[in-house]
């Protein structure tokens, strides 16, 4: 969470609460804090702390001196400990890019058993365990908190506050002076005390200079590097009386239209940290949220080297700061808006003169179909109706590909389309989603391209899902006699076929070529969908007694997939190593 809104405060209370409880969860609870200023909110200044940890080896030396009183550096009798330790580390961000490195690696070398670590950050791109974020209260928690604190500190008369805390005026303003943050809630309250209500409310805490800097001054260095990219380019689509453009001029700017993650990446950030808030419901336009903010932007855009700033003016001028789109996005954006506003039959006209529009491109067409499909299911819950259109407008994309052109198009349409299939249930769609893929997969899959690697995932998990399913009806229909033994064995003969036809074609494919990267180089959606893939092809591997295969598999995601994938693969290399032990024993 951003500044002021008591991410400190909250976990030293917590601390505050193991540490007095009667049951001792924790033989030792360990605050270390990276934190090297404060916002001292009795006087509105911000003042240096000098006794702040800001490498690893000063953590490792503290966690040392407290565990076993050592000064040593050495972390590997900390990760060794078996008793129960509660780590904080306050301020995580503060810390400089190789010792956050370091403290991460070493963080996933401790035992979850025996260690639990908390870290505390505004920053937003921190990949380690389960996040926990924080905002500002709302207006009515503001007041709420106010009158908690002034009765607390004893700051005056709480019967007086609370009557003008019933003016909404007064609500309201002091949720704009204080912005909904604890911190500057703290501030308002001393100042009550010291001066009274009506005073107290002529003091803008948040505009200050010393709350700018605070909040602000290093929200920069806080940043991924093409988050620090965004955040300096949007100073290029604003100014202060108009803080609102349309977010997709800053992905054309930056030069990452085809890199969709890492621009998403870049804008949560921005959008964790309070710098920007989407402005309508699309999320095609963004606000940025302070014109101190929109300074500082503008501030670390003139530091950028002179090529970065060229790059960027020139491709700007292409986009220009007005808002007004070229038509087809225009037309797009108002069939978007129309979704809520209009009826259903106007909605669906709108998106149909979109995708029948000569002059459309192709990017413009899919959006339109895939949004008309998502509106007819989502919003109306018309599914066979979206999976016809779907089936109406494959020959746009499929037509488009002619010449290598437009594949990635014709990618996204496929994957949409396949899934919305899928999920709709009956055999017979599944089994479409299915041909769906096969259709696309006769181009070949380009295993070096995510939106490819996506759909191999699926096909193989798809194509495996059904045959398993198929292998057990069979052996269910068998238990009850429903089939002879000659038309058991007929057509078990057939599905092991079936499952060597996926071996062959889709499975060694996929795991051969993805075995080649980490996949922590693919996109999250490709490893999604390879890992799925991959682990429906185990059950098809155990049906063709291709144990080793299974157990290479394994020993892949293990090493390389994340934490959370583990344990399933586990169970299958575990239960194979069993069955080839009792075969061993047999022979």
């Amino acid at each position: 969470g951003h500044g002021g809104v008591g991410k400190t405060a909250t976990i030293q209370s917590v601390c505050d609460d193991l540490a007095n409880s009667e049951r001792k969860n924790f033989d030792y609870i360990i605050f270390l804090s990276a934190k090297d200023r404060r916002y001292n909110f009795y006087t509105g200044s911000i003042e240096q702390i000098n006794d702040s940890i800001s490498t690893f080896e000063e953590l490792i030396r503290s966690t040392n001196k407290v565990l076993f009183n050592t000064e040593s550096v050495d972390p590997q009798k900390i990760i060794d400990y078996q008793g129960k330790i509660l780590l904080i580390i306050d301020d995580f961000e503060t810390f400089a890019r190789e010792e956050k490195d370091k403290i991460e690696k070493f963080i996933l070398d401790l035992n979850i058993n025996h260690h639990k670590i908390i870290i505390t950050t505004r920053a937003a791109n921190i990949k380690l365990g389960q996040e926990f974020q924080t905002s500002e209260l709302t207006e009515l928690e503001t007041s709420q908190f106010l009158t908690q604190v002034i009765e607390d500190e004893n700051l005056g008369n709480k019967i007086i506050l609370q009557r003008e805390l019933q003016k909404e005026e007064i609500r309201h303003k002091i949720y704009e002076i204080t912005n909904g943050r604890p911190l500057f809630i703290f501030q308002f309250a001393f100042i009550v005390g010291q001066k009274g209500i009506k005073d107290a409310l002529n003091f803008n805490i948040k505009e200050s200079s010393n709350a700018i800097n605070f909040l602000y001054g290093r929200i920069y260095d806080y940043l991924s590097p093409k988050a620090k990219d965004l955040f300096v380019v949007l100073s290029l689509l604003v100014d202060g009386n108009d803080l609102v453009n349309v977010l997709q001029k800053a992905q054309y700017i930056l030069n990452l239209e085809n890199e969709i993650e890492i621009f998403n990446s870049a804008v949560d950030e921005l959008v964790k940290l309070k710098i920007i808030k989407f402005a309508d419901e699309e999320n095609r336009f963004f606000e940025i949220y302070s014109k101190e903010i929109f300074q500082i932007m503008g501030d670390y855009f003139q530091k950028k080297d002179n090529i970065f700033k060229g790059n960027c003016v020139s491709r700007r001028e292409q986009v220009n700061k007005d808002k007004t789109l070229d038509i087809e996005h225009s037309l797009l954006l108002s069939a978007n808006s129309n979704r809520i506003a209009k009826n259903e039959i106007e909605v669906i006209e709108n998106y149909k003169q979109i995708i029948n529009r000569a002059n459309s491109p192709i990017d413009v067409k899919l959006s339109a179909v895939l949004n008309l499909s998502s509106y007819l299911i989502i919003d109306r819950g018309k599914k066979e109706t979206a999976l016809k259109y779907l089936d109406d407008y494959s020959h746009l994309f499929k037509d488009a590909t002619k010449g290598k052109k437009n594949r990635e198009e014709y990618a996204i349409y496929t994957k949409m389309w396949a899934t919305y299939n899928w999920a709709n249930g009956t055999k017979g769609q599944k089994e479409k989603a299915v041909e769906i893929l096969l259709e696309y997969a006769k181009g070949g899959f380009n295993y070096n391209n995510n939106i490819d690697l996506e759909l191999a995932g699926m096909l193989l998990q798809y194509k495996s899902i059904l045959i398993i399913s198929e292998w057990q009806d069979l052996k269910e229909r068998k238990r009850y006699e429903e089939v002879s033994d000659n038309e058991f064995k007929r057509l078990r003969d057939k599905q092991r076929q079936v499952c060597k036809e996926i071996h062959d074609k889709q499975g060694i494919f996929l795991y051969n070529a993805i075995s080649k990267k980490k996949l922590n180089e693919v996109s999250s959606g490709a490893r999604q969908n390879v890992i799925a893939g991959l682990y429906s092809f185990i059950d098809v591997l155990i049906r063709l007694t291709k144990f080793d295969l299974i157990l290479e598999i394994c020993t892949y995601i293990i090493y390389f997939a994340p934490k959370n994938f583990h344990s399933q693969f586990q169970h299958k290399a575990e239960w194979v190593k069993q069955i080839k032990k009792q075969k061993r024993v047999k022979e």
